[in-house]
Parts: C-alpha cells; structure tokens; sequence
C-alpha cells in the first residue's frame, strides 16, 4: 500500500501499477480463501450470519472491482494520479473496516479447526511466486 501510494505521489505510472497489482493479486489470492473455505465453514456451523457474509462478499466485489478499474486508469495516457490516489485511499480504508469485522465477528469462529487451516493454506498458496514479495 504504501509502495502504491508512493509511486502515485511521483506521478510514476510504471512503478505504481506494479505495486497496485501486486496488492490486488494478494488481496484476490485473500478474498478466494475466504469464499472457498473460510464463509462456507462458518455459515454450516452459523446460517444466522448470511447477512453479514453476504456484506463482506459486496466489499470483496468492491475491492476488485476499484482496483481493476484503477490498474486500467493507470495504463491510460492521461491518468489522474491525485484522482487515482483519493479513490486507492477509499479502498484502503473501507478495507481496514472490513478487515476489523472480520477479524472480530468471523475469524473467531473458525477456531482451531484443522481441517479448516488446511483448507485455508491450500488456497492461499495459489499465490503466484512473483507476488510473495
């Protein structure tokens, strides 16, 4: 994030899509483990909380969204660095709230399931090598 936002002050297209897309490849990478292991799991042992997996579903779509429309701004031969660097912000910030629900209302529930931390480290190790970095 902070190697984006750096590279968006300088107004450096090349070096500002690298870091962008790295954070979104990680974050996608992130948002696949939750929907494929993490949400599953917890609405089998919790349905009541559809409502809340369904709104951190909606934001998931918001991140990918912004930041693939960001990353095509970014390749354009007029790009608004101070535009894409207020809407890269808002991502960021409806992230840490996002991130605080998570980690307070679902995260808690996947306790110290195996099978589940399994699940989960399979999926995040689709990662690609070149974003681990």
């Amino acid at each position: 994030v902070n190697e984006t936002s750096g590279a968006l002050a300088r107004s450096d297209a090349a070096a500002a899509h690298f870091a962008m897309d790295r954070a979104w490849m990680r974050l996608a990478v992130h948002i696949r483990a939750e929907h494929k292991a993490l949400f599953p799991a917890v609405l089998a042992d919790r349905p009541g909380l559809a409502d809340l997996i369904q709104a951190l579903r909606a934001d998931h779509d918001y991140f990918m969204e912004t930041l693939a429309r960001l990353l095509g701004r970014l390749r354009g031969p007029d790009a608004d660095f101070a535009a894409i660097a207020a809407a890269f912000a808002s991502v960021g910030e409806r992230l840490q709230t996002h991130n605080q629900l998570e980690e307070s209302e679902v995260y808690p529930l996947a306790g110290d399931d195996p099978a589940l931390a399994a699940r989960l480290s399979a999926e995040l190790a689709f990662l690609p090598e070149r974003y681990r970095t």
